[in-house]
């Protein structure tokens, strides 16, 4: 876990412990997860679903509509933080087991894209490592006859 988790889930833990004393729900109806609703009860997939959607349309508001933001799941920040991941040279077997993974191929197959600007650099790495401006210069130890 990074630091910036870290703290996220410090500050969860606070706002947690404000809602459970706060719930008017009786104390065997409220839950012992970090993330839960405002009164103390666990978190559903179609409560921040509906949070996703309801974001993704407030910045649409404030933008043209040929650069609206489409609407996603919440299954796709698994997707970002796994390429990011990838992007930063995080190995490939590390990144299986923050997934929970029970191989890597599955990680491998679900779990990655290249975005555009890392496909970029990585070819400007290959450039760098084969030096592509040394290959027209020649090479004077070269036996072979240049033909003019």
């Amino acid at each position: 876990m990074n630091k910036y988790c870290e703290e996220a889930l410090q500050r969860q833990i606070v706002l947690h412990k404000m809602v459970i004393n706060n719930s008017p729900k009786l104390k065997g109806e409220r839950t012992n997860y970090i993330f839960c609703t405002i009164y103390g009860t666990p978190l559903c997939s179609q409560i921040y679903a509906d949070a996703i959607a309801r974001i993704v349309k407030e910045i649409n508001y404030s933008r043209d509509p040929l650069e609206t933001m489409e609407k996603f799941s919440g299954h796709c920040f698994r997707h970002t933080f796994v390429t990011r991941c990838f992007e930063a040279g995080i190995p490939p077997k590390t990144v299986q087991t923050y997934l929970g993974h029970a191989t890597l191929q599955m990680t491998m197959d679900l779990y990655t894209s290249v975005m555009d600007k890392k496909k970029i650099d990585d070819m400007q790495l290959l450039e760098d490592t084969i030096g592509l401006d040394e290959i027209d210069k020649p090479d004077p130890n070269s036996k072979i006859i240049k033909l003019a």
